[in-house]
Protein backbone atom coordinates (compact mmCIF):
# COMPACT_ATOMS: atom_id res chain seq x y z
CA UNK A 1 0.00 0.00 0.00
CA UNK A 2 1.36 3.10 -1.50
CA UNK A 3 0.28 5.12 2.09
CA UNK A 4 2.25 3.20 4.32
CA UNK A 5 3.66 5.07 7.66
CA UNK A 6 6.10 3.95 9.62
CA UNK A 7 4.38 4.07 13.13
CA UNK A 8 5.44 3.73 16.82
CA UNK A 9 8.34 0.54 16.62
CA UNK A 10 8.71 0.56 12.79
CA UNK A 11 10.59 3.74 13.09
CA UNK A 12 13.38 2.21 14.94
CA UNK A 13 13.26 -0.81 12.71
CA UNK A 14 15.87 -0.56 9.69
CA UNK A 15 14.04 -1.85 6.14
CA UNK A 16 10.11 0.05 7.35
CA UNK A 17 11.41 2.88 9.04
CA UNK A 18 10.53 5.21 6.02
CA UNK A 19 7.63 5.53 3.68
CA UNK A 20 8.18 4.05 0.06
CA UNK A 21 9.41 5.46 -2.62
CA UNK A 22 7.18 5.78 -5.65
CA UNK A 23 9.91 3.66 -7.64
CA UNK A 24 9.78 1.29 -5.08
CA UNK A 25 5.97 1.12 -5.37
CA UNK A 26 6.08 0.48 -9.20
CA UNK A 27 8.49 -2.60 -8.50
CA UNK A 28 6.26 -3.69 -6.04
CA UNK A 29 3.24 -3.90 -8.54
CA UNK A 30 5.13 -4.93 -11.60
CA UNK A 31 6.35 -8.01 -9.28
CA UNK A 32 2.68 -8.81 -8.42
CA UNK A 33 1.50 -8.84 -11.54
CA UNK A 34 4.23 -10.70 -12.86
CA UNK A 35 3.78 -13.25 -9.83
CA UNK A 36 -0.05 -13.51 -11.06
CA UNK A 37 -1.46 -12.22 -8.16
CA UNK A 38 -4.87 -11.18 -9.01
CA UNK A 39 -6.61 -9.95 -5.62
CA UNK A 40 -4.21 -7.45 -4.47
CA UNK A 41 -5.28 -3.97 -4.66
CA UNK A 42 -3.66 -1.60 -6.77
CA UNK A 43 -3.87 2.24 -6.43
CA UNK A 44 -3.42 4.71 -9.81
CA UNK A 45 -0.82 6.77 -9.97
CA UNK A 46 -0.17 9.43 -8.23
CA UNK A 47 -0.46 6.32 -6.10
CA UNK A 48 -1.94 8.21 -3.10
CA UNK A 49 1.02 9.79 -2.10
CA UNK A 50 2.38 12.90 -1.81
CA UNK A 51 5.77 12.50 -4.28
CA UNK A 52 7.45 15.52 -2.83
CA UNK A 53 7.41 13.51 0.58
CA UNK A 54 8.07 10.41 -1.13
CA UNK A 55 11.13 8.61 0.49
CA UNK A 56 11.46 11.06 3.40
CA UNK A 57 11.33 10.91 6.69
CA UNK A 58 8.46 13.12 8.88
CA UNK A 59 9.04 13.91 12.36
CA UNK A 60 6.18 12.97 14.70
CA UNK A 61 4.23 16.13 16.17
Amino acid sequence: MSQYYPAHKARDISGISRRLTADEYSVAVDKMKELGLMNGWVQSPPYGMDLRLAGHKIKPR
